[in-house]
């Protein structure tokens, strides 16, 4: 999967590599957004589909390993009068 390859997602591991008795309350996560795709929906760009896939990294507070999990989400955006784009919908599957 493009985006969780190379020497920043591989850190993360190295970083958080803790026990479970020195994980503090402050959990970190890190969020990577993978192959973004966008469709723009109507002729006249005032619509747009964004679909990618979310590579969650953190650590679980209960065994203090880092892990990854991932979502896929698509989001749909409209693009007011002023051009500004507002979400209008999102799904998280």
């Amino acid at each position: 999967m493009k985006g969780t390859e190379g020497e920043a997602f591989e850190k993360f591991y190295f970083d958080h590599a803790v026990s479970k008795t020195t994980l503090n309350e402050a959990s970190t996560c890190h969020v990577n957004v993978v192959d973004p795709c966008v469709h723009i929906l109507d002729n006249e760009g005032r619509a747009a589909c964004v679909a990618y896939v979310s590579s969650i990294q953190d650590v679980d507070p209960t065994t203090g390993q880092p892990t990854t999990r991932k979502t896929f989400n698509t989001r749909l955006w409209i693009r007011d009068d002023k051009g500004d784009w507002k979400n209008v919908h999102y799904h998280r599957g």
